[in-house]
């Protein structure tokens, strides 16, 4: 009985051996350079132990794999040119057009253009569609001029030089502001009354805004024009809130599975830097190894996002994990963007200089999880005195976190889950 199980696991051994050397095989004379140099082998071989009949055949093998291999390559030698984007910054999916410029050689004739990373032929017209697939600057690697004439067996590729490289950014949505959870800490007679535009004199009415209180409601106007509408007020200058991105991958987390955590933390803070400043609330922006952005202005919050969209990874050397803010100013909202597996560096400390009302100023916790096993737990979040904690998945969690916020501010336009 052992003689026979042994045998049979010989030629299970035996069979697979079979069948894994004619994959081989096969995807070897699936390759023309394999195949002509097979060819030329036996050629040689059949002319130096046969005939010399055969010279010509085995002089016109080695022509066609001389000028197969060195073709491309003289194809492309004489070719500069360089790749132009028509604008700054795009959207990760939205199509943008380059220009193509060459020289030393005149049109693209028996040239073709291909994508740098993927190696996808993109045509060979002058001009370009585009369309990034990932955040960060466009194009990582060149497009490159690209050749296998006149037979196919060698391809040949030259990059293309950049003008200037385009900044890809994540796409974001809108995240209201919780004014319930800031002004509450803050003085007057109004929850909202120091957020831009909510504070003073009434000036007159506007259009509801998500963020706006209920109290601002100007119920005669809403009547009559049959729409929400708010008092305006001129303001007296709004919040400052401090955003702390967690750019280190917890442990244990593939490199796979952190390039997406990253990628949903940046959009979430990306969300949140685009819907704020406009409103006039002052955000401070900081992550590990970079100076506090601070964008106040149209042309500051392009600088603030391009060196959002640029964030990449950091490494153990650069491990300042930032649990607290590396320059401690006067704010009035905390936000910390990290993962669950590196949540103890960022909860329960408390650095930051305490009001001069008395107490101290809210602060959320915002941890994207990858795994989706905490969501269970603190699918709304976790209140803990004036710290709160909310679990957001990696699939859309700007949008998550506007519903979130908007469920802690009980806003009646929020919707409910």
């Amino acid at each position: 009985m052992a003689e026979s199980s042994s045998s049979l696991g010989r030629e299970w051994r035996a069979a697979r051996a079979l069948v894994a050397t004619h994959d081989a095989i096969e995807s070897l004379a699936r390759r023309p350079l394999v195949v002509l140099a097979v060819a030329t082998f036996l050629a040689l071989v059949v002319f130096v132990l046969v005939t010399s009949r055969s010279l010509p055949l085995v002089v016109g093998l080695l022509t066609v794999l001389g000028l197969g291999c060195v073709g491309p390559w003289l194809a492309v030698a004489g070719v500069r040119g360089s790749i132009r984007f028509e604008r700054r910054r795009c959207r990760v999916g939205e199509t943008i057009d380059a220009i193509v410029t060459t020289f030393g050689r005149s049109g693209l004739r028996g040239l073709g253009i291909v994508d740098g990373e993927t190696g996808v032929s993109l045509g060979n017209d002058r001009r370009l569609v585009l369309r990034p697939a990932a955040r960060g600057r466009f194009p990582r690697m060149p497009p490159a001029v690209e050749s296998d004439a006149p037979f196919g067996l060698v391809r040949a590729r030259r990059a293309l030089e950049v003008d200037r490289p385009i900044v890809v950014w994540p796409i974001t949505v809108p995240v209201r502001f919780p004014a319930a959870l800031v002004d509450a800490v803050r003085h007057g007679r109004e929850l909202s009354d120091r957020v831009a535009g909510s504070a003073g004199d009434v000036l007159g009415v506007r259009p509801y805004r998500p963020g706006d209180t209920v109290r601002a409601i100007h119920w005669a106007h809403t009547a009559r024009q049959d729409a929400v509408m708010v008092r305006e007020r001129p303001g007296a200058g709004g919040p400052t809130v401090h955003v702390i991105v967690d750019r280190l991958a917890p442990p244990g987390l593939s490199d796979a599975a952190w390039s997406r955590t990253l990628d949903a933390l940046v959009a979430t803070a990306a969300s949140l830097v685009e819907s704020w400043v406009p409103r006039g609330i002052a955000v401070d922006l900081e992550w590990a190894g970079s100076a506090i952005h601070r964008p106040r202005t149209r042309r500051g919050l392009e600088a603030a996002l391009d060196a959002l969209a640029c964030l990449e990874p950091a490494t153990r050397a650069d491990d300042v994990a930032l649990a607290v803010p590396s320059h401690p100013r006067p704010t009035d909202l905390d936000i910390r963007l990290t993962t669950p597996g590196r949540r103890a560096l960022f909860a329960g400390t408390r650095a930051d200089a305490p009001r001069a009302a008395g107490g101290w100023h809210p602060r959320l916790l915002v941890m994207v999880d990858p795994s989706g096993a905490d969501l269970d737990r603190a699918p709304r979040g976790m209140r803990r005195e004036d710290e709160i904690e909310l679990v957001l998945p990696i699939d859309r969690p700007a949008a998550t976190l506007d519903r979130l916020l908007a469920e802690i501010g009980h806003d009646p336009d929020a919707p409910r889950s």
